[in-house]
């Protein structure tokens, strides 16, 4: 009977070793399961913070963009000059904001055509009866729109179309 238990002894314990092994087996794939599960979200969430900070980001330069063009159309120092449409484009209408001191000019378009990809227009500040060149912009922008700045005289604005780039003259 000794012999018996013995045997016996050793058959439990290979038993229970092969339990032990088979439950521990268990428990690591189910732990390496949740790891990638949480690797996998933990991926997730850094994607949505990034998405989250980018778009804080383009808000900011949003507000500050705001911000500037409202300093510019508040302050009184800046003239506004609307600019009707002509005969050639009735509806037209835009906006030159400009401070004589400073000398800056800004451009607001409220209304303007497309123009084909060859084409501009130009902004012209007339400065003793003759076009000073005040830059060029496409009339599909919003907001205002940050001009060559303008010494002192002007006496009107006006907005040409020339080819892509500007040009010397209207």
């Amino acid at each position: 009977p000794v012999e018996n238990t013995s045997s016996s002894f050793w058959k439990l314990a290979a038993a229970a070793s092969v339990s032990v092994a088979l439950v521990s087996s268990y428990l690591a794939y189910d732990y390496w399961n949740k790891w990638k599960n949480t690797e996998n979200s933990l991926r997730e969430l850094i994607a949505r913070n990034q998405q989250v900070a980018e778009d804080y980001n383009r808000v900011n330069l949003r507000l500050d963009k705001i911000e500037k063009e409202l300093d510019v159309v508040s302050n009184p120092e800046f003239n506004r000059i609307i600019m009707k449409g002509t005969p050639n484009a009735p509806t037209a209408l835009a906006s030159v904001y400009w401070n004589a001191s400073t000398k800056e000019v800004y451009l607001s378009v409220q209304e303007m055509k497309a123009l084909s990809l060859e084409n501009q227009y130009q902004l012209w500040a007339i400065v003793d009866g003759k076009p000073v060149d005040a830059g060029v912009f496409d009339g599909s922008f919003s907001g205002l729109l940050k001009m060559k700045d303008i010494t002192s005289g002007a006496s009107t604005f006006a907005v040409t179309v020339e080819p892509r780039g500007g040009s010397v003259s209207p």
